[in-house]
């Protein structure tokens, strides 16, 4: 389809494209990298300069843009301007940017620096913030004090902000009502939160007062009219608008201090736009049909449907009010049993939405109907072996039930029943039968999309009748690479649905389609596989509920041998064009809502992230930001594709990263890097940041190579598969860069990476020294341990998912003794830094323990880094800092003979480190 000939000249289109403007472009074999006279490494302290995106917006007339930067020290700024004029604004310390429909204006809201933030934080104070807005075509700003948030109303100018309440006690915010032609802001004090109608030409208000009393108002932004539709001592609940008509639904709370938690009466509004408000009611206590003994409960959602003509609400069992015990009095004992189909742990992190969950009913308020939507009896508490999904239009309601495979015997693998229910006639319709991926429902709920069998199935609710989706040719859509131990492959993408229901986009491993879902006919939207071209679907116009049908369809594409990406524009019929194509990273491809201008953003290894705008047809693009324009007074590396095998013959890549100021006459130490699948990052932007641990571009600018080869596996052997990736992976490092010293390379990773890690540096002669976060050392323990996390067993996550063993450990123990760090500890060689959190809830740091006591008992070199109260990633700036500080000193000292700090070589006394 597109060769790669023709692909290349499509950089041309750009003016100005990553290779020509970047004067630090790549140089191609092992000729020096000469840098301009003047250029140093980057320091720490030069980091903090370092800028990042935030926000990317751009008008609907396509004319002004305005984007959010911040900075590695915590500093942030809104930039913004014209995208055809050199008018060009920037705001520090000021966030969320947003433009009116009319484009006209920007909105943003101004916080505090940094050092301002963190000091109010330490003394318990809040921060203020301010509401600015601009107007694009003078650039003249207004600032309106103590604002936190904002929003443009649809189809105008008016801003609606509010105004935290800052004394304690009873009450609301203020909320401001501000039109920014001029005039003061109409203000409506007591405001506890509002939701605009679809049109956002009414407001329903909550209103608090310091009296005791509540109110439910409605309000015209555009007269300032307000009318009260309640007002009392009951709470007003949560309130929600119908999508298709101004029909608004409140509760409203029922107290009574012999029962736990609120009881609720719904309302439901109409005839707001005739002025003749019509109300009508569904009370617990005297609405036919209402389940006895039961409540309104908030912790399921109320919702309209869309025309307004019925209500969803969610019933819970209303209990009596029992005097609390002391806790003094009562055991602590939790009861584990191995008919727990949800373990103990799981139901404890679950235990909360456990509590919220609920029996679902339909108020028809026209005919007083109260319809059961679920199927579980009402004095149960909900598990979640069943879910629930209605349609916008609460016709029907579908089901996803594992209560058939609920067992505590599992491998990990969840499997659900999928069926409907018509909430008219009650009439039920399975789907699908022992599902195990994600189901997909239409926009307008009449088809569902699932996957089965390496194909997309479309279910119609009318027809109640499947639809396979199966195009011509021996085409799948299971995921090729997927090489889990698994039975049945997952998906290479998930379904994109368009607006009303007009079909879905569909991925295989390489190509797009689009699907009808009524006839299952599929048309071939792109034709990358023979290239070797991925492509993927992109919404466009994220400001839509669903990707518009017809016209355009557009889709990156990466070339998965070079990782050089582009974007191509389909025409929904087979045909398309390329736009862009280049050595580089593309992301964040947005339309104007209502002008022929798109924005997207390029970046590669060595050129920082920037906005572009370009035309729909892509016909040519210029970048309207420079970020990090600092870049060129200092040393650059480059990264470059290695090409290896896996010693069973797969073809994979690695992703090799050039010291920033590389002398090919010299030679190097190189620090592996290692998870699973990295090479597509080849073009990825590297920041340096002072507190990420394995920042490639920190070892970059430190004399490092940085490799980071793809890992693939074999059944039943991950450990033994990644040093099959590892060692041949190396070895074409070295052949392909002669500047790499052998005799200096070192191993780094973190959770499944720390394992791979852990355990190829235990068995490998290729590497010097490694370093890992949060490892697995002791699969068998592992195997038996919990996600704690989630409070799932981490037996799936070797039977089914990442360890990719399939059998448990009595079945197969050899694998799992082969493949566990501490088994081969006999082997080891090379010294090992490992750092945990004791508070990890994904690899329980007693792995580290395991590893780190069998090295000590044997005499070998390993120093374990605990670092107290951290999950598996690393929370606390300080120790973030203190675990990369003490990583790349252990990686100095072993790979570039730098002298050793105590801490490395003997150790440190608890009573000394614990000195303040």
């Amino acid at each position: 389809m597109l060769k790669k000939l023709a692909l290349s000249a499509l950089a041309s289109l750009l003016v100005g494209s990553i290779g020509a403007q970047d004067p630090n472009a790549p140089v191609s074999g092992s000729a020096k990298q000469v840098a301009p006279a003047g250029k140093r490494a980057l320091t720490p302290e030069d980091y903090k300069a370092w800028e990042r995106f935030r926000n990317t917006e751009i008008s609907n007339d396509g004319r002004f843009f305005a984007w959010g930067l911040g900075r590695i020290d915590g500093e942030v700024s809104l930039h913004a301007r014209k995208v055809d004029g050199p008018e060009k604004w920037v705001v520090p310390n000021a966030t969320q940017p947003a433009f009116s429909d009319s484009s006209k204006w920007l909105g943003y809201v101004i916080g505090v620096s940094k050092a301002d933030s963190d000091r109010n934080a330490e003394q318990g104070k809040p921060s203020p913030s301010k509401l600015g807005i601009r107007n694009m075509e003078t650039g003249e700003e207004q600032v309106f004090d103590d604002v936190l948030r904002f929003e443009f109303l649809k189809g105008t100018d008016t801003i609606v902000a509010i105004r935290p309440k800052n004394a304690p006690g009873p009450g609301g915010n203020d909320l401001l009502l501000i039109n920014p032609a001029g005039g003061e802001p109409t203000l409506v004090s007591n405001v506890s939160f509002y939701v605009a109608n679809e049109s956002e030409t009414l407001l329903a208000l909550k209103i608090s007062t310091g009296t005791g009393y509540n109110a439910l108002q409605i309000f015209d932004p555009k007269t300032f009219a307000s009318k009260t539709l309640y007002s009392g001592k009951e709470d007003v609940g949560t309130f929600d608008w119908a999508k298709k008509s101004d029909t608004l639904v409140v509760a409203v709370a029922m107290p009574n201090e012999k029962k736990t938690g609120n009881n609720y009466r719904l309302w439901r509004f109409a005839g707001f736009q005739q002025g003749d408000i019509s109300k009508l009611e569904l009370s617990p206590e005297k609405s036919e049909g209402f389940p006895a003994g039961m409540r309104i409960t908030e912790s399921t959602p109320i919702t309209l449907s869309d025309d307004g003509e019925s209500v969803l609400f969610g019933v819970q069992p209303w209990l009596d009010r029992t005097k609390p015990a002391n806790p003094k009095d009562l055991p602590t004992v939790l009861i584990w049993h191995t008919k727990d189909t949800r373990p103990i742990p799981q139901q404890q992190v679950q235990s909360f939405a456990d509590r919220g969950r609920s029996a679902l009913y339909l108020w028809k308020p026209a005919n007083k109907k109260i319809l059961k939507v679920s199927e579980s009896k009402d004095n149960e508490v909900p598990g979640f072996e069943v879910t629930t999904r209605v349609s916008p239009d609460h016709r029907i309601a579908v089901f996803a039930d594992n209560k058939p495979y609920s067992n505590a015997v599992t491998n990990g693998i969840e499997y659900e029943d999928i069926y409907v229910v018509n909430l008219t006639t009650g009439e039920k319709s399975s789907v699908a039968k022992r599902n195990q991926f994600p189901y997909f429902p239409s926009p307008t709920g009449k088809f569902i999309a699932y996957f089965e069998n390496k194909y997309w199935w479309s279910y119609d609710t009318e027809t109640k009748k499947s639809s396979i989706l199966r195009p011509e040719g021996k085409f799948t859509f299971d995921d090729s690479l997927d090489d889990r131990t698994v039975d049945e492959k997952r998906p290479a993408g998930y379904p994109v649905w368009l607006d009303s229901d007009a079909g879905m986009i569909v991925s295989d491993e390489y190509d797009a389609w689009f699907a009808n879902p009524k006839s299952g006919k599929m048309v071939k939207l792109t034709d990358g596989r023979a290239d070797k071209l991925k492509f993927e679907f992109l919404n466009t116009t994220p400001y839509a509920d669903y990707p518009e049908a017809g016209g355009s369809y557009y889709f990156t594409m990466m070339d998965t041998v070079e990782k050089k990406m582009g974007f191509f524009i389909s025409d929904g019929k087979g045909g398309g064009k390329a736009g862009f194509y280049d050595d580089a990273l593309l992301s964040r491809l947005t339309k104007a809502k209502n002008a022929d201008r798109m924005m997207f953003v390029m970046e590669s290894f060595q050129k920082s992230p920037d906005v572009y705008i370009t035309n729909e047809a892509m016909t040519a693009a210029k970048p309207i930001t420079k970020t990090n324009p600092q870049q060129k007074d200092f040393f650059w590396g480059k990264s470059e594709l290695v090409k290896f095998k896996s010693r069973w013959g797969l073809d994979l890549q690695g992703v090799l990263v050039y010291p920033a100021n590389f002398d090919p006459t010299k030679k190097y130490p190189m620090v592996t890097y290692i998870y699973e699948r990295l090479s597509d990052e080849k073009n990825a932007y590297e920041y340096p940041v002072e507190w990420n641990a394995y920042g490639v571009q920190h070892l970059s600018q430190n004399g490092y190579f940085v490799f980071k080869p793809d890992m693939a596996y074999k059944p039943n052997g991950p450990g033994e598969s990644a040093v099959d990736c590892l060692e041949p992976a190396v070895d074409a490092a070295l052949k392909l860069q002669p500047s790499i010293n052998p005799k200096k390379v070192g191993l780094i990773g973190h959770s499944w990476g720390a394992y791979q890690t852990a355990f190829a540096t235990t068995v490998s002669n290729r590497f010097a020294v490694g370093a890992c976060g949060a490892p697995l050392t002791e699969l068998t323990s592992m195997y038996n341990s919990f996600y704690w996390n989630a409070g799932i067993s981490s037996q799936g996550l070797f039977e089914s998912s990442q360890g990719r063993i399939k059998y448990p450990f009595w079945e197969n123990p050899k694998a799992f003794l082969d493949n566990s760090p501490v088994w081969k500890s006999d082997k080891r060689k090379v010294p090992l830094l490992m750092a945990v959190g004791d508070k990890d809830g994904a690899v329980d740091w007693t792995q580290g323990q395991y590893l780190y006591s069998t090295l000590r008992r044997m005499g070998k070199q390993c120093v374990l880094l605990v670092y107290a109260g951290e999950n598996h990633n690393f929370r606390v700036r300080a120790n973030q800092l203190d675990y990369a500080i003490k990583l790349r000193h252990w990686l100095d000292v072993y790979l570039k003979d730098a002298k050793p700090e105590t801490w490395v070589t003997e150790g440190v006394p608890y009573v000394k480190q614990t000195e303040k």
